[in-house]
């Protein structure tokens, strides 16, 4: 026999069965779920009302296709379809002309089901199906459809067949009669063929269902016939499909190998069965905007050696951002606060600078404090404290970058008002930080940018400081509480830079002033808002310096890939602007923050060529303190390696020490 093709002179099957065998004369009954679940493959019905009237005429057609399923019909529906079917075959095998087994030959089926389980959409399917018997056909098929059709309807509105609902006995209909149904709907354009059948993505699940083309909707089926584009059917994505685009590595959600196996089993399987019956696979519908898909870079196109960095600073890309905790700007103003950015994707920026709001609002509330008191310098420690926890890196980070470009833009709002804005960082909200007014830029981006950690001109430069010794950290911290005050001004007016000289001087001015004032007014509160900030923050700050160029080259000490390093996929990334990327900001130090992970990306093989460090789940600090306590294995085996032949851990031990060495200055 023809594969696909169904018999209707077999011997009696398992599915031609009268309805005494599942439902008893005193209460009628339905299979459980457990029965349902423990069933081999069964066949289903088709799944469009129209198909299913087309095949309740007969079960003996030819062109009834396979598709297998990854999840059994409802309850509900195989209620309906039992008594349908059950029908059928009781009137089938009491007048023996027709035995009709609904056995396919297709290979994603078997013929072991023990009961004929199958799916029956609506009540005006089942009206459908006894209507769609043709009249050529013998009388007791319309007694069968007439007799069953009331059942359905009340089994549909009551839940439970009654006991007068017996369907009563009648003949299916002959096979010609549906054979000629589907040729005259095939010649009207009304049911073009399926599609080439799907394997399930569990080997284990192979419920299947009879598939045919759709057919519900006429008008979009003549347009398939006329060559027009057609909506594809909705599929499962769990499930494979011989026509589905080829996925690119690394997206999230591919499927593993076994379901690969059996998407390639059974669907040449299907398609053979298809191709006998002289169907022809349907080509599926190509994505209507293509840009929209995501699409991520394929392993294949980067080297093994680099696919774990690359992997990791593609979740520094990804993953959810916490530079602040609340946006309250409402979202009608959020369009006109980007506008009036230099760039829009700084808006987290100027959310956390309402969210520092509340920095200002605790410090102004010790001023109300009586001076002295045990509760005022509680007040203090708290403050100090959470401001420390919650705001300290962010702040520090915010106020960093912007001075590298340029919060607000001058362009849209002028002049003044954006040269005001861009001062309320550097000037008025540093010194609750412990940060003197006006000296970040002329530290860090006047300073140590141009200089590049190289001494004697930058005076932070970590090289002539042994930098695995905690003494030499005390040394290093000294220098630039005693000298920045004095030697910033002078650096300035050394590079030619008068104005920002002058700028500096009168800014640290201010911020002494400001500092006696509040002392006079309230010592208690001055003492916690700016003078003990100013010490923690030049300990912090200048700790993070030195754990970020605590690993130099002695022989390199110039090139920036080896005078710092990078901190890979840590959550520190994403509250500090993707700071942990510093060897990208010293390559440039006007790239903006969130196209940092990019760059690393774009541009690993040039970190292999010069032997770049890049750690992964360890900051700078975790970093700094790790080298002054001595656990060099520990942090070896948080190195990522971007060599062919990676280093053993002693290796990776002996290189950090070398690189954590003095290197004292050839003076001329």
């Amino acid at each position: 026999m023809a594969p696909g093709t169904f018999s209707a002179t077999l011997p009696p099957s398992p599915f031609a069965m009268p309805v005494s065998t599942w439902k008893s004369p005193s209460r009628p009954s339905r299979p459980s779920r457990a029965c349902m679940a423990s069933l081999s493959p069964p066949c289903a019905a088709m799944n469009s009302p129209k198909a299913i009237s087309a095949a309740s005429g007969s079960r003996g057609v030819e062109g009834e296709r396979c598709v297998p399923l990854g999840v059994p019909a409802t309850s509900r529906s195989l209620r309906f379809a039992s008594l349908r079917r059950c029908a059928a075959s009781a009137s089938a095998s009491a007048s023996g002309s027709h035995q009709v087994s609904l056995r396919s030959s297709c290979k994603a089926c078997t013929a072991s089901s023990s009961l004929p389980w199958a799916s029956m959409n609506s009540r005006k399917a089942a009206s459908a199906a006894a209507a769609s018997v043709p009249s050529s056909a013998s009388g007791s098929a319309g007694m069968a459809a007439a007799a069953w059709k009331p059942a359905v309807a009340r089994w549909r509105r009551h839940g439970e067949p009654s006991a007068s609902a017996s369907p009563g006995p009648a003949p299916a209909p002959p096979p010609a009669a549906a054979t000629a149904w589907f040729a005259r709907k095939r010649s009207t354009g009304t049911a073009p063929p399926s599609r080439a059948c799907r394997a399930a993505s569990s080997a284990s699940s192979s419920f299947c269902k009879a598939d045919t083309a759709k057919s519900t909707v006429p008008a979009r089926a003549r347009k398939a016939a006329a060559g027009a584009r057609a909506e594809p059917s909705p599929s499962s994505s769990s499930r494979g499909s011989a026509r589905r685009p080829p996925r690119t590595a690394g997206v999230a959600g591919r499927s593993s190998e076994s379901s690969k196996g059996a998407s390639a089993s059974g669907a040449s399987a299907c398609s053979s069965a298809t191709m006998a019956k002289g169907g022809a696979a349907t080509p599926q519908k190509p994505p209507a905007n293509p840009a929209q898909q995501p699409v991520a870079p394929v392993a294949g196109a980067v080297p093994k050696k680099h696919q774990r960095a690359v992997e990791l600073a593609r979740k520094d890309l990804t993953l959810k951002r916490w530079e602040y905790f609340v946006d309250p700007i409402p979202p009608f103003l959020r369009p006109a606060v980007k506008a009036c950015l230099v760039d829009e994707r700084d808006y987290p920026m100027a959310v956390l600078l309402t969210n520092l709001m509340v920095v200002v609002a605790a410090a102004a509330w010790q001023y109300t404090l009586e001076p002295g008191s045990t509760f005022a310098h509680r007040v203090g420690l708290v403050y100090l404290v959470s401001t420390a926890i919650l705001f300290d890196a962010r702040f520090i980070l915010c106020l960093h970058y912007s001075a590298h470009l340029k919060l607000f833009s001058p362009a849209k709002l002028g002049a003044v008002a954006a040269g005001l804005l861009n001062e309320v960082l550097p000037t008025c909200l540093a010194p609750l930080f412990g940060i003197p007014s006006g000296m970040y830029f002329l530290h860090h981006v006047a300073m140590h940018h141009v200089e590049d950690n190289l001494f004697p001109l930058d005076l932070t430069s970590t090289l002539p400081y042994q930098r695995d010794r905690f003494l030499d950290f005390l040394k290093y911290w000294a220098t630039y509480v005693i000298g920045s005050l004095v030697y910033l001004p002078l650096y300035a007016l050394y590079k030619g830079r008068g104005r920002l000289a002058v700028y500096a001087v009168c800014l640290m001015a201010a911020w002494v002033a400001a500092i006696r004032c509040a002392w006079l007014c309230n010592p208690t509160a001055a003492l916690w808002t700016l003078m003990v900030p100013f010490a923690k923050s030049s300990f912090t700050l200048m700790f993070g310096n030195f754990s970020q160029h605590i690993f130099v080259d002695p022989a390199r000490p110039a090139d920036d890939y080896v005078a710092t390093y990078n901190c890979l996929n840590v959550f520190d990334n994403r509250f500090t602007f993707n700071d942990g990327y510093h060897i990208v900001h010293h390559l440039n130090a006007r790239k903006h923050w969130s196209e940092m992970p990019q760059s690393f990306i774009d541009n690993v093989a040039k970190y292999e060529e010069h032997g770049a460090l890049c750690f992964e789940g360890l900051f700078f600090f975790e970093v700094g303190i790790f080298v002054m306590l001595g656990q060099w294995r520990r942090l070896a085996r948080h190195v990522v390696q971007l060599r062919d032949d990676p280093l053993t851990e002693d290796q990776l031990v002996n290189l950090l020490k070398r690189r954590v060495q003095a290197i004292p200055h050839k003076w001329d």
